[in-house]
């Protein structure tokens, strides 16, 4: 399954690595899911990184 990471999830993930968003991107993923993320998301996180 194609599953598209949201930019809260990924912020969150990368914040707090043994926390929900987390274990939610490991399972978006991993197998059998194909884990996407897009360009916006991508900007947004540039954005926000570099405040």
């Amino acid at each position: 399954m194609r599953v598209l990471i949201d930019t809260n999830v990924l912020i969150s993930a990368a914040l707090r690595a043994d926390g929900t968003p987390w274990q939610a991107y490991q399972k978006a993923a991993s197998y059998p899911n194909h884990g996407l993320i897009c360009e916006q998301n991508v900007d947004e996180l540039k954005r926000i990184f570099n405040k």
